[in-house]
């Protein structure tokens, strides 16, 4: 019973690893040509769901599903009021 409790908590351990390990942050600010930061922006990743916006200093935080690689292209989107 003890051996089993061991297996099973190692084979939980594997998958918390794994799953974190298939996740990308990328984290930066985002300003204008005068440097002033720019709110609300939204950056995405193309051909995904994941996504996040700039917050009050233009900085965000984006955490994807996957990792991500040189192919994938991050869009940024600024809407004018």
């Amino acid at each position: 019973m003890k051996s089993n409790k061991w297996l099973l908590s190692l084979a939980v351990g594997f998958l918390c690893c794994g799953s974190a390990y298939a996740q990308t942050t990328v984290k930066g600010t985002i300003t204008s040509e005068s440097g002033e930061p720019l709110i609300g922006a939204t950056i995405t990743v193309k051909n995904s769901t994941d996504g996040t916006v700039t917050d009050i200093d233009g900085n965000y935080s984006l955490k994807t599903k996957k990792t991500l690689s040189s192919k994938d292209l991050l869009l940024f989107n600024v809407s004018s009021i």
